[in-house]
């Protein structure tokens, strides 16, 4: 039987940030390199991202950069979440289609795993 492979969610290796708050305050301020570091010296064999954590990352590294770190450390697997408004209209559902676009073209560049889609987590009914 094969040792099970584990996944570092995003929460585990970000660091000081705000789960499902703004863009600015969701994304870690630890560079990706060393948060693989870490989950590769843990154990892990894949990691998950949030789409406004990548969205940031990729302002310092394009996609080819990346793949190049995830395979570099070990990590076989990277899930991207988390996508919310899908089931809106208006302007939640303009923004939601932009970043499931933005998650689409990571998916492709860095065989994303799976994606992570979800109800609207700030609702009040």
């Amino acid at each position: 039987m094969s040792a099970p492979e584990f996944i570092a969610s995003y929460w585990t290796l970000a660091g000081n940030v705000v789960p499902l708050g703004p863009p600015q305050q969701e994304a870690s301020s630890h560079d990706l390199d060393e948060r693989l570091e870490v989950a590769a010296n843990a154990g892990y064999s894949g990691i998950g991202l949030m789409c406004s954590d990548l969205m940031s990352i990729r302002r310092h590294y394009d996609f080819s950069t990346i793949r190049s770190m995830l395979g570099n450390h070990g990590m076989k697997y990277l899930e991207l979440e988390f996508l919310v408004g899908w089931i809106g209209d208006g302007v939640e559902l303009a923004e939601s289609e932009v970043v499931f676009g933005e998650m689409l073209e990571a998916a492709e560049q860095l065989n994303v795993r799976h994606l992570k889609v979800g109800p609207d987590m700030n609702a009040t009914e």
